[in-house]
């Protein structure tokens, strides 16, 4: 029996294994590099489920913080990757989804015109899978906030307004459109709701960039 539950065990689990250069890969104990990929989603192995989107064709998107994966449920129940290559690690601009290292992807969302967009708190950023399946920085420098409010060393204001890929954003804790299809986001380092205009900046909605009880 003891035997048995190890096996079980080693089947639920997932090992990260570090690289030369420092990065990650996140890969099942037991059983394909795919993680069922291709295979049906009630049998998949998942590492940490975070966010959920579902587009107009209704495919669900499934963002992994744990394993640096977007993965997508088809309407027939199959699962495959969509984004990332299971190497945690920062990505360049351009990239096809699938050839691009993501390090912890968590909110989702449908854009207005079918692109999928994703927060990314560990590389201070909104990114964005365009339709024709490559990514891009959507909001975000590249430099996360404290959790007091402020920028790296409180030497920023965060409630001010900046163009999009000049705003310094924290943990991104939700994301929806608004009736005009402008992306608004809670910023959850920063204690902010902020909101992506069309003329590319980011302007503050809620909080003063300072958290409080009461």
């Amino acid at each position: 029996m003891r035997i048995g539950l190890l096996a079980v065990l080693a089947l639920a689990t997932s090992v990260h294994a570090q690289s030369a250069d420092g990065n990650y890969f996140v890969r099942p104990a037991i059983g394909s590099g795919a993680r069922g990929d291709g295979g049906p989603a009630t049998a998949a192995l998942l590492n940490g489920p975070y966010g959920l989107a579902e587009d107009s064709q209704g495919n669900i998107y499934i963002s992994e913080s744990k394993a640096g994966l977007i993965r997508r449920i088809l309407p027939d129940g199959t699962i495959e990757r969509f984004a990332g290559t299971g190497k945690i690690g920062r990505t360049i601009e351009d990239l096809p989804a699938l050839q691009a290292d993501l390090l912890r992807p968590t909110a989702l969302l449908i854009d207005a015109d079918g692109g999928l967009l994703f927060a990314d708190p560990e590389a201070c950023v909104i990114r964005k899978i365009r339709t024709d399946g490559t990514v891009h920085n959507l909001i975000g420098k590249g430099s996360c906030g404290t959790s007091d409010g402020g920028g790296m060393g409180g030497s920023t204001n965060p409630t001010a307004e900046r163009r999009a890929l000049e705003t310094d954003i924290g943990s991104v804790g939700g994301m929806v459109l608004d009736s005009s299809g402008r992306l608004v986001y809670s910023d959850e380092t920063y204690h902010l709701v902020r909101r992506l205009d069309t003329d590319g900046f980011v302007r503050t909605l809620a909080g003063t960039g300072y958290g409080t009880f009461g």
